[in-house]
């Protein structure tokens, strides 16, 4: 992923992960990430990237009990949430 001022630019390298927070991770679309290896699409540094991160994400997932919030904070990064106010209605104007 790079970024600019006003522009994300983001690669998909195949590889996804399902998260049951709290309890498992599984990764998906296996098959999608060998196909782009063979027509080209990823070459031998992105596959071999996106295979080493994948591989740090799980193990970091199983450290901490498959949780979201607490493998991000082992990362650094707090999640916060914004509470969206309830909508207005004529019988809460």
């Amino acid at each position: 992923m790079t970024f600019n001022d006003s522009e994300w630019f983001i690669r998909d390298l195949y590889l996804d992960i399902s998260l049951l927070d709290g309890k498992s991770a599984s990764v998906l679309d296996t098959d999608e990430f060998i196909a782009a290896m063979k027509q080209g699409y990823l070459q031998g540094d992105e596959a071999e990237m996106a295979l080493r991160t994948l591989h740090e994400v799980m193990n970091g997932l199983a450290e901490v009990g498959y949780g979201i919030v607490p493998y991000l904070a082992s990362l650094g990064i707090a999640l916060t949430w914004d509470r969206l106010a309830a909508p207005k209605t004529p019988q809460n104007s």
